[in-house]
């Protein structure tokens, strides 16, 4: 009694092997890909980060260069005269902010869009600056030498002022 070679229900013997190779390379090919893909967006959270005496904003920047993120922040909150050493490998970006932003005043904040703020911490206050001075402008002939009335004094970089009545404070 002789075998009979069986075949598949629709092709031949050759062409079910031969689409069982191809099922085969397209799993080892998706597999691939998701490791792939996996690893992408992980290197976008992750930094890998060696800097020696270099001031926050530019430790920032840097962050952004190597990662997803975008930084938002006011050079003026930023301390000028603070500069920092990290050394930080395949780290989470948010330890690394911990750990720069650790014995200062400010924190930050994760917004949408990949964009981080840095702002000042809940309770902190910012130094009082006391403004002294006339305040006289073009609303009066300069002739006269008139001061003006019921001035509004604002503070440039963050949202604080005061108004001013004519004869002062």
């Amino acid at each position: 009694m002789q075998k009979k070679e069986q075949e598949c229900a629709f092709f031949s013997r050759s062409a079910c092997l031969k689409i069982l190779l191809l099922m085969k390379l397209t799993a080892i090919l998706t597999v691939i890909l998701t490791i792939q893909v996996s690893a992408k967006v992980h290197s976008q959270t992750m930094v890998s980060l060696t800097v020696k005496k270099m001031p926050l904003s530019k430790v920032f920047l840097e962050i952004e260069r190597r990662t997803k993120y975008r930084f938002l922040f006011n050079n003026d909150l930023l301390p000028a005269d603070r500069k920092v050493n990290l050394s930080v490998r395949d780290e989470e970006v948010t330890q690394v902010l911990d750990q720069l932003l650790g014995n200062t005043t400010l924190t930050y904040k994760m917004l949408e869009g990949d964009v981080i703020a840095i702002t000042v911490r809940a309770g902190v206050r910012l130094q009082k600056i006391r403004i002294t001075g006339k305040v006289a402008g073009t609303a009066v002939p300069a002739a006269t030498g008139a001061l003006v009335s019921l001035v509004a004094v604002a503070y440039w970089s963050i949202a604080a002022g005061s108004s001013v009545p004519t004869n002062g404070p």
